[in-house]
């Protein structure tokens, strides 16, 4: 728990705090730790597979893999991107397998 005011860290039964002194708003308090887990960092490895995915749909898979592992160690976000980046990239490599086997022959 950490005080509205001064940011500093509390202990949980604390009512005012010892830094700053002032009265501890359990609510607003609450609120502040809510936001703090909310913002998690972002998954560039996920939007960058999913960019790649219909252009280059090895690197969709390799970046989107790597997207998820990230997405699942720390808890962040982009692993529904991840997982559209593995799936589009298959698509990708499927249609592009079938154009060139068409254009080729």
């Amino acid at each position: 728990m950490f005080c509205g005011n001064c940011g500093k860290e509390l202990c949980e039964e604390a009512v005012i705090c010892p830094n700053c002194g002032i009265l501890v708003d359990l609510e607003y308090t609450e609120l502040l730790e809510k936001k703090k887990d909310d913002k998690r960092e972002y998954n560039g490895f996920a939007v960058a597979g999913f960019s790649c995915a219909f252009v280059v749909p090895a690197l969709g898979v390799t970046f989107g893999v790597i997207g998820l592992n990230k997405a699942r160690r720390n808890g962040g976000k982009g692993k529904k991107l991840s997982i559209a980046a593995i799936v589009v990239s298959g698509i990708m490599a499927a249609l592009y397998s079938a154009i060139s086997s068409v254009l080729f022959v």
